[in-house]
């Protein structure tokens, strides 16, 4: 009974994995020039990351996520 129900748990745990996008990109202002410090985060959840020098970001999300983009001193 320990066996199968260890089991059902792995099989599980590895669905929950395979339901993650990686979804990557570019933050730039409107000249084209990257921005530096952006949160990236998704909508909900605790999970998020900042872009890089180069305006860059890479997040594991679940399926139909929406992204936030927060930039402090940057009005839309």
């Amino acid at each position: 009974m320990k066996k199968i129900f260890l089991i059902v748990i792995l099989f599980i745990s590895c669905l929950n994995a395979f339901a993650q996008n990686k979804i990557t990109g570019t933050v730039t202002d409107a000249g084209g020039s990257p921005l530096i410090g952006v949160t990236v985060f998704e909508k909900g959840t605790n999970n998020g990351v900042f872009t890089d020098d180069n305006g860059n970001y890479s997040i594991s999300t679940g399926t139909d996520a929406m992204l936030i983009f927060s930039y402090i001193g940057y009005v839309p």
